[in-house]
């Protein structure tokens, strides 16, 4: 049975993850600030060129440090965290009103604003989870739990999957793999969160969050459908970029910390 792009996922997903577990499991709380601050910072930049063609360089630096500030912000639970949600599409609007026709605002100009805001308060919440929760398994639910999902998800899909999901939208992804996706998430929260939290409690997290990670990964599926691209960068050489790359965890971390809050846990 193949697994077509298989070897590109083995040369990210390792050094990603040896990377991932030991900022967050070694390098404690800040360098978790830092690493997910950076991370939105890409997301802002490549947000900008995938929905507007041709835009200057810097203008694509502004956006992303921006959407890097407020993550930084929302991580550390600023009072203005809220507001600076909007700071990166604020910037972008303001270079579209000065230096763009109307035509085409609505899929650009708050394309941007939408995207921004949607990968700067995911990673935000990831780093306000770094600081906040003690135990390191907490933080790494969203991550992982996407994660291995996804990689359920791929494995069963090629080998068993027949019945498509959302085939205008995300032509591989079939039914099959989704629910295999849902038992990897499930089960990698369970083992995560073994002795520290309900096995009931755990379950529901893990199939809350892989639910969430796959409409997280339909959201930018259709983004690039629309724009009519691959990939939403090259940060990760053929594997496509800090959007492709994180589109389920920064929908599946609001939903992890909505449930820590409901259940108790952390």
């Amino acid at each position: 049975m193949a697994f077509p792009g298989l070897r590109g996922r083995i040369l990210v997903a390792i050094p990603g993850l040896v990377m991932f577990l030991g900022v967050i499991l070694l390098g404690g709380p800040t360098a978790s600030l830092v690493l997910f601050s950076l991370l939105a910072g890409l997301a802002g930049y490549e947000a900008v060129a995938l929905c507007v063609v041709s835009t200057p360089i810097p203008l694509r630096f502004m956006v992303g440090s921006a959407a890097a500030l407020s993550t930084w912000l929302t991580g550390v639970g600023s009072q203005y965290a809220m507001q600076a949600l909007m700071l990166p599409g604020a910037v972008h609007a303001m270079w579209w009103i000065f230096r763009r026709t109307p035509e085409g605002a609505r899929a650009g100009m708050l394309g941007v604003m939408a995207l921004s805001a949607y990968y700067t308060l995911g990673f935000g919440i990831l780093a306000r989870l770094s600081l906040e929760w003690a135990d390191r398994a907490f933080v790494l639910i969203p991550l992982v739990s996407c994660w291995v999902g996804d990689s359920f998800a791929y494995f069963a899909g090629c080998r068993w999957g027949r019945h498509k999901m959302l085939p205008l939208v995300s032509p591989a992804k079939s039914w099959e793999g989704f629910a295999a996706g849902l038992v990897g998430s499930m089960a990698s929260v369970a083992v995560l969160g073994h002795g520290i939290a309900p096995l009931a409690h755990l379950l529901l997290v893990g199939l809350l969050c892989g639910i969430a990670g796959v409409i997280g990964d339909f959201f930018e599926s259709v983004v690039k459908r629309d724009a009519g691209i691959k990939d939403s960068g090259r940060f990760l050489a053929d594997h496509g970029g800090i959007l492709d790359r994180f589109d389920s965890v920064v929908a599946a971390a609001p939903v992890a910390l909505v449930l820590y809050g409901l259940l108790g846990l952390g």
